[in-house]
């Protein structure tokens, strides 16, 4: 009896004795783990930057007007991919393709004469690549057309002493989106812009652009419709 009472004591000792250690558990647990998945491409991490920066969309019309909050959201977010991708070699070679796109989109924006968007492309490009002078002349072009007024024609009276026409007019400064009401007369200069003459009976106004030498007609709402 003695001898069966102390075997059955024995087998639970045993078969303790034989499971796996909490270790081998552990080790176990961690070998049954699926792979983390492979880092993103270069291909991937520059999609996802074109896909979050619209850089496909369609070029935007001329006029096309950005309020500031926008342009320096934009602007800050290419700073911040940079700043996240630059260390690694797909990260970089990622920040290469996106620099492409907007390249090609500096020059259909300038084609599109879309000034503004241009202006802020550049400047984004600028963030991509410090100190590159490739793209000066597009950003030049922008700054000077926005600089040049979009004028509305709200009237064209007589001088009653000269008889020297004056047109009244709103003139929209798209370079810092204000809107300013004056009066010109023929021969005068103001705001970039100098009036030239009155085209036909009060029906608009031809301006040469100062600083590029381009003349444009402003035509009154009537001479419109």
């Amino acid at each position: 009896m003695r001898v069966v009472f102390a075997l059955l004591l024995s087998i639970p000792l045993v078969m303790t004795g034989c499971g796996p250690s909490e270790e081998e558990v552990e080790e176990q647990k961690q070998a049954e783990k699926p792979p983390p998945p492979p880092p993103p491409t270069a291909q991937q991490i520059a999609q996802q930057i074109i896909n979050e920066a619209q850089l496909d969309a369609p070029i935007p019309p001329p006029g096309t007007q950005i309020p500031a909050d926008l342009a320096a959201q934009f602007k800050g977010f290419f700073q911040q991919q940079k700043n996240k991708h630059v260390n690694t070699p797909e990260g970089r070679e990622a920040l290469t393709m996106v620099k492409k796109r907007v390249e090609s989109r500096i020059r259909r924006m300038e084609q599109a004469k879309s000034w503004e968007p241009l202006l802020l492309m550049c400047e984004a490009f600028d963030v991509l690549d410090p100190g590159s002078k490739k793209f000066k002349r597009q950003k030049d072009l922008a700054v000077a057309e926005l600089q040049k007024p979009q004028i509305t024609i709200k009237g064209i009276v007589d001088d009653g002493t000269t008889g020297t026409k004056i047109a009244i007019l709103d003139l929209y400064m798209p370079l810092n989106q204000k809107t300013i009401n004056d009066r010109i007369r023929v021969g005068e200069e103001k705001y970039g812009v100098k009036l030239i003459r009155v085209i036909g009976n009060n029906q608009g106004l031809l301006f040469e652009y100062r600083q590029t030498g381009e003349t444009f007609e402003v035509l009154t709402n009537k001479a419109t419709q």
